[in-house]
């Protein structure tokens, strides 16, 4: 494929030919011609610049570019603010809201609606100072409307194994883990055939690492959590503007449970959702204050 270096197999169906060939971009204005795309931090580079890619559609029936984020590294977030470096996604449906990413998150991935425009899609990494584990390598494949790899609409990630794990951007299992301001978006998890519901877990019932999603009130001057210390928090009043919906319902502070499992606030309980599918996690914070964020495991659970 003009210059590509040979990968593994393709699916077949998908890619319709036996071996893929994939495309390495270093440059800062690059562009993703071919399919399977590898968009690699140039060797020679140093901040306080901005470098883009390009992503024309291959053709009017694609429908998602996929960003699968090999390696990402860029500059902490400042109380959630991507002031120093970031990623910014642009030329998508005018529906298809990406948040503006920066920190650690290798192996998160992104779906991007752009089968209502024509392209193409542009990446920039703007980045700003000194930073010696700044670093990118972002795989961009492009999905065509109605495939079998094609998510639903709305849907910014989308996982398609019945069992694995999801982590709020910019989470760090030990250190300064911080979640972005700012975040409206779905985890869609497509349901397994013989599947009816699934079950999102935390980790140990005193896990107080996986997930904090904090909100504070104001009284007399003072900052107030909704939620103490280690505890869940449940509903619209206690999580204000920052939380997961699970099941349909708002779920935030220092631990993962909604009651219908494990009656213990203090402890993490599972939460289990039915629906004719696919299964949905809404994640929302607003323009102030943040937490850990979470790193969540999830299983579908047999009819």
């Amino acid at each position: 494929m003009e210059g590509g270096t040979p990968s593994l197999p393709c699916e077949e169906g998908y890619y319709h030919f036996a071996t893929c060939c994939v495309a390495i971009v270093r440059g800062c204005e690059g562009q993703a011609v071919n399919n399977m795309t590898y968009w690699i931090q140039p060797v020679q580079f140093s901040g306080g610049t901005t470098c883009r890619l390009l992503v024309p559609k291959l053709s009017q029936e694609i429908c998602f570019i996929r960003l699968d984020l090999r390696t990402f590294q860029l500059a902490s977030p400042s109380d959630g603010r991507c002031d120093r470096d970031y990623l910014q996604v642009s030329g998508q449906n005018i529906n298809a809201k990406v948040p503006t990413l920066c920190g650690f998150n290798s192996g998160q991935h992104l779906y991007v609606g752009v089968g209502r425009v024509p392209g193409p899609l542009e990446l920039a990494v703007t980045t700003r100072g000194e930073e010696p584990r700044r670093r990118w390598e972002i795989e961009v494949t492009q999905v065509e409307c109605g495939g079998e790899r094609a998510p639903p609409d709305g849907c910014l990630q989308y996982y398609t194994s019945p069992q694995g794990f999801f982590a709020s951007f910019n989470y760090l299992p030990t250190g300064a883990s911080q979640y972005l301001n700012n975040l409206n978006y779905a985890v869609c998890l497509a349901r397994a055939t013989a599947f009816c519901s699934v079950t999102y877990s935390a980790g140990s019932k005193t896990a107080d690492n996986t997930f904090q999603m904090v909100n504070f009130s104001v009284r007399n001057g003072t900052l107030i959590p909704t939620v103490a210390a280690g505890e869940a928090g449940v509903g619209v009043v206690a999580c204000r503007g920052d939380y997961v919906v699970m099941a349909g319902t708002r779920l935030c502070g220092g631990r993962l449970n909604d009651g219908s499992q494990e009656p213990r606030i203090s402890n993490n309980g599972p939460v289990i959702e039915s629906t004719n599918g696919p299964f949905l996690v809404q994640v929302r914070t607003d323009a102030q204050y943040t937490g850990r964020g979470f790193n969540l495991s999830y299983a579908q659970n047999p009819c």
